[in-house]
C-alpha cells in the first residue's frame, strides 16, 4: 500500500473539520480560556508603565523674519 502525500493545508483543513465536529470541545478549551485571559489583563491587571507628555511652544520664538534670514544666512540683526 502506497502513502500519498499529505500538505499543510490539507492537515489544517482536517483539524478544523473535525473542530466544527465538536464545538463544544473547541469552546472549552480554546475559546472560555482565551476570554477569560482577555478580561483579567483588560479590566484586573493594572499596567506598570505609563507616560504622559506636555506639548508647549519654546519660550522664546523667533519672528518669521527671523527664521527666514537665518535660512538664507543673512543676521537677523540686519533685518531688524
Amino acid at each position: 500500500m502506497k502513502m500519498r502525500d499529505v500538505d499543510f493545508v490539507e492537515i489544517c483543513l482536517q483539524i478544523l473539520n473535525n473542530d466544527l465536529k465538536h464545538f463544544r470541545f473547541v469552546a472549552a478549551f480554546v475559546l472560555i480560556p482565551t476570554i477569560v485571559v482577555f478580561v483579567l489583563f483588560v479590566w484586573v491587571v493594572n499596567p506598570k508603565y505609563a507616560a504622559s507628555a506636555i506639548v508647549a511652544p519654546p519660550a522664546n520664538s523667533p519672528s518669521m523674519v527671523e527664521l527666514l534670514s537665518g535660512m538664507l544666512g543673512g543676521s537677523s540683526s540686519m533685518i531688524s
